[in-house]
């Protein structure tokens, strides 16, 4: 599988996370940044739980990697734990700290 760096941040650091994204996009890396999956747009939107939680986990398994944006503001961030639990034996994990 050709590398895929799926990006999880808390929402309050979206700005540095799509930073980060489009870097690695520039550098030939292909990334799963959640402002770009169209899915999990459209299961947020209809407030829909289920989707959102597949639309992720697909995320996720089409990666090889994982780059966690850390900053305060994970600390209340109910999804950056699932996606690093969910992740942790799937892909190689990263941190980078704001």
């Amino acid at each position: 599988m050709p590398t895929k760096v799926f990006i999880s941040h808390q929402k309050r650091d979206r700005n540095e996370a799509e930073k980060i994204a489009k870097y690695l996009s520039r550098v030939g890396i292909d990334v799963y940044f959640d402002e770009y999956d169209r899915d999990l747009q459209i299961a947020t939107a209809n407030d829909d739980p289920k989707a959102v939680v597949n639309a992720i986990k697909k995320g996720i398994n089409n990666s090889t990697h994982m780059l966690c944006v850390i900053s305060k503001n994970t600390l209340t961030s109910k999804w950056v734990p699932f996606e690093v639990g969910y992740g942790f034996d799937k892909t190689d994990l990263a941190t980078v700290i704001l």
